[in-house]
């Protein structure tokens, strides 16, 4: 199951949406996959080559499930801010405010500056990890030349592709499976981010 995963990790064709659902989503998928690609366990039916390429159904899978987690986190949002007027005023939970008055909320006064230190991390690039870790046929395209190009200001994908005569699809993805989980680890070393 872990090969076939991997496959179709490379294969590039795996749907993909930048969002912070996508990797819940894309969990589920591969849940899917392990129940229903022999025998049907939550699916009407298994897995079918002769209807649909692999892909192509766990494609169909995973917008589902984005859709779902979309609309659950929409409701969470709600549930969480359900403000109500009443008689002038906004009740939000316990806390009450006449809809003229503004809140003030103090910022913390030591926030770290992130993206100077993102930044210094991805150029320093002490252990060598961001300069060496490359798209597969070039290795020109680095990491660190990626996650460089989209710290903000950040290019665009196309322009991206353009720069490196390179498909930006191709660089997306490469982004999303490899450049992003080598800035999620330096967030965790620093603290910014949950294991």
């Amino acid at each position: 199951m872990n090969e076939l995963i991997r496959a179709i990790e490379r294969s590039n064709q795996l749907w993909y949406q930048a969002s912070d659902i996508y990797d819940d989503a894309k969990q589920k998928t591969w849940f899917y996959l392990a129940q229903n690609l022999c025998e049907a366990v939550t699916a009407k039916k298994p897995f079918d080559p002769t209807i649909a390429s692999i892909t192509t159904w766990l494609n169909a899978y995973l917008k589902r499930r984005l859709q779902d987690l979309q609309i659950e986190q929409q409701e969470e949002r709600r549930r969480q801010i359900s403000l109500t007027p009443q008689g002038g005023q906004i009740q939000a939970d316990s806390l009450v405010l006449d809809s003229n008055s503004w809140v003030q909320l103090a910022a913390q006064p030591d926030i770290p500056p992130i993206l100077e230190i993102v930044t210094a991390w991805a150029i320093a690039d002490e252990d060598g990890i961001l300069r060496t870790l490359h798209v597969a046929d070039r290795p020109d395209i680095t990491a660190q030349k990626l996650i460089l190009r989209r710290l903000p200001p950040e290019k665009s994908w196309q322009a991206i592709g353009e720069e490196f005569d390179y498909s930006w699809q191709h660089l997306t993805n490469f982004y999303h499976h490899h450049c992003r989980k080598q800035l999620r680890q330096f967030g965790i070393r620093q603290g910014w981010l949950d294991d």
